[in-house]
């Protein structure tokens, strides 16, 4: 049985919903779901550029003869096999640097514009 401070106490106070509805909570949340979402975006997009960066850095090599033997110009060319997927073959002209550089260039937009793409829907969840 209830004293009757304890019956007073439990009038006076004010119900979860109305304590979370005072403290704003839904609106910190929001914003602090907003900022991860944010973040994230900003990763994907770095991430994204990166590989967008090493596509267009193995072009460049292939275009001007970057030595084959040097291990900078031989990891990028790796990077870049793995990177570019299923677009590395996806046309074939008989010139080998055209193929690389079409083929490649198109893998680093699709890079570019992925990466773009789901940084905005990231930033469109934290809103």
């Amino acid at each position: 049985m209830a004293t009757k401070t304890e019956a007073s106490d439990t009038k006076s106070r004010p119900s979860l919903r109305e304590r979370f509805a005072q403290a704003n909570a839904g609106a910190q949340f929001k914003t602090g779901a907003g900022s991860v979402a944010g973040i994230l975006a900003k990763i994907v997009m770095v991430i994204a550029g990166i590989a967008a960066a090493i596509l267009v850095l193995h072009i460049v090599f292939t275009m001007f003869k970057g030595n084959s033997s040097n291990s900078i110009v031989s990891d990028v060319k790796d990077y870049a096999n793995n990177l570019a997927g299923p677009f590395k073959d996806l046309f074939s002209f008989k010139n080998a640097k055209t193929n690389t550089l079409i083929n490649y260039g198109i893998a680093a937009l699709v890079w570019i514009a992925g990466g773009q793409l789901v940084a905005r829907l990231l930033q469109r969840i934290g809103k």
